[in-house]
């Protein structure tokens, strides 16, 4: 039998030739297959009740904490390193508050015990003091309990492991496919060397080129050096201009030329790249209102038409609520007068859409439940296509939530839902709580200011 030793982990490789055992134990392996056995930490208990002498102190705030050299090696590569830069060291100072012993985890996991990740302070914590011992594995095993990448961590996951030398190509890719749902101001955040990876990544998705050119004008002149990124073949004339204003000598470069040379070459109408340009939101039965509303929402920081990305209008609105039904935690419902023929009506401005699905909450009120409607686009606002007719009972009751699907391979810039006969209660008022669209949105060139 051999045993080898190497980082930490204790690696036994069983050869069936030099053991003089029944056959019939090795029957499951052809007699070349080595069998490989990672033995776990646990086994750090068998060295406990030995009186290893205590030759290294961990200085942690006013604290100290003393252990084999051994295991301070185990637990920190950093110390692993300095002591094979010089064995007589006989301390390592840890940057970091240690008023209620918190330490004690770390010294715990050197005795063969389990590190409790109990909340995010405590996670915060034990991130914090493994960066100084250096070890990533602990790193690695707290990030991966915690809640999974995300729009809300991914920009400071990034932050956190591009400076501490980590690896961080899936926050890359990431944020690169949901580049347009983050702020212009958390993006700015993470550095100009960051953001090159993230727009040279094969997985960038952006809306349109006009938008990536914005962003890029929004960081300023420091950042111009990212328009080397920009493919101009499908920006709109009036960004074209814009980019003629700022180009210069010290930030043309030769890929920021090639891509001035594919525009030369192309008509005065901006074609859209659909692998770089197409943005697709699909229905998840789960979440039936993490749609194209919600992820404006999020990206604008709020109401999608407070901030004006999406005008909402109605036939009427008496109390000036129609906006709200773009919001899935508004606990009312809006209503129009009673009148027939009433809608709600999304004005997409800069975007169209293509629409898959929708979903409608009914609402609060004892009767007038809509059971007749049509949900129709246009790109004008006066000409309408019928995209869904529905008459159902389906949202008669209490704030009842229902998803329907339409068939359509058309993009409008409008669409609305239309009552088309009496409500449950037998009136012309058009009432819902909440709505919400699901499908693929492209920017809209023509519409562009």
């Amino acid at each position: 039998m051999t045993i080898t030793s190497q980082k930490n982990l204790c690696e036994i490789f069983i050869q069936s030739e030099k053991f003089h055992l029944p056959s019939i134990f090795f029957q499951k392996f052809p007699k070349y297959m080595q069998v490989q056995i990672l033995l776990s930490s646990f086994g750090l208990r068998n060295i406990t009740p030995v009186k290893f002498e205590n030759d290294f102190r961990f200085i942690v705030g006013n604290n100290y904490y003393e252990c084999p050299k051994i295991l301070a090696c185990f637990i920190s590569p950093k110390i692993s390193k300095l002591l094979s830069q010089d064995i007589t060291l006989s301390e390592y100072t840890i940057k970091h508050n240690d008023e209620n012993l918190e330490f004690r985890q770390i010294i715990d996991l050197l005795n063969g015990s389990p590190l409790l990740l109990e909340n995010e302070e405590t996670n915060d914590y034990l991130m914090q003091i493994a960066v100084q011992l250096g070890n990533d594995e602990i790193i690695q095993k707290i990030m991966n309990s915690s809640e999974g990448l995300n729009i809300s961590n991914a920009i400071q996951r990034i932050i956190f492991l591009s400076s501490n030398n980590m690896d961080f190509k899936n926050e890359i890719n990431f944020i690169a496919y949901h580049f347009d749902q983050f702020s212009k101001e958390s993006l700015k955040s993470i550095g100009l060397e960051n953001l090159e990876l993230i727009l040279s990544s094969p997985s960038l998705s952006l809306f349109s080129e006009d938008s990536l050119f914005e962003f890029i004008r929004f960081l300023g002149e420091e950042y111009f050096s990212l328009l080397k990124f920009l493919q101009i073949e499908y920006l709109s004339p009036l960004s074209i201009e814009k980019l003629l204003e700022i180009i210069n000598l010290d930030n043309l470069t030769s890929q920021l030329w090639l891509s001035i040379c594919n525009r030369l070459k192309l008509g005065v109408t901006p074609n859209t790249n659909m692998f770089r340009h197409y943005n697709k939101f699909v229905l998840n039965s789960e979440y039936p209102f993490d749609g194209i509303l919600s992820t404006f929402s999020e990206k604008f920081n709020g109401n999608v038409h407070l901030n004006n990305i999406i005008k909402i209008t109605a036939s009427s609105d008496p109390e000036q609520k129609v906006h709200f039904v773009a919001d899935s935690e508004w606990d009312s419902y809006w209503y129009s007068e009673n009148e027939p023929d009433s809608w709600i009506q999304f004005d997409f401005q800069n975007y169209l859409i293509t629409l898959t699905d929708y979903t409608i909450q009914s609402d609060g009120s004892d009767g007038n439940h809509l059971m007749r409607w049509a949900i129709e686009g246009s790109n004008d606002g006066f000409i309408w296509e019928i995209l869904d007719n529905r008459i159902t009972q389906d949202l008669d009751g209490f704030y009842i939530i229902k998803t329907y699907s339409v068939n359509t391979r058309k993009a409008f810039r409008y669409i609305r839902l239309k009552q088309t006969g009496k409500n449950s209660s037998f009136q012309d008022f058009l009432l819902i709580s909440n709505l919400e669209f699901f499908g693929s949105i492209i920017h809209n060139t023509e519409n562009l200011s």
